[in-house]
Parts: structure tokens; sequence; C-alpha cells
């Protein structure tokens, strides 16, 4: 997804916790196929993404990897 772009989650076909950047913190790995908007757009192709998440007690963020 873009700023201008929304994007629908369609799945998740995985998910995994690992130590992605071996800093002795585990995360969690997903890899989740989208859809990107709007119906009529030609370019509206479906695509996967590896999302990582670092939680920390009730807080979760997207690690940029």
């Amino acid at each position: 997804a873009t700023a201008t772009k929304p994007a629908s989650l369609l799945s998740v076909s995985s998910m995994t916790i690992a130590d992605v950047d071996k800093d002795r913190q585990f995360e969690v790995v997903a890899e989740a196929e989208f859809l990107p908007c709007c119906a009529g757009d030609a370019q509206r192709t479906p695509y996967i993404e590896r999302i990582v998440l670092e939680v920390q007690g009730p807080r979760i963020t997207r690690s940029r990897e």
C-alpha cells in the first residue's frame, strides 16, 4: 500500500516467531497477500509481502528490518 492507494489484506500464508535481526529479541514474521486499491484499476493484481512485527508488552510495531 501507499499513502494514496490502500491495499486490502487477502490472506496470511505463514506466521513464525524468529530473531530476525539477531539481537536476541524475537519478532513475528508473516507472509501476507494483499490486493491494491481500487476496483477498475488495471494494475490491481495481488502481491505478497513479508511483514516483521516487534512486540513489546501491549505495543506492536512494524519493523523496517
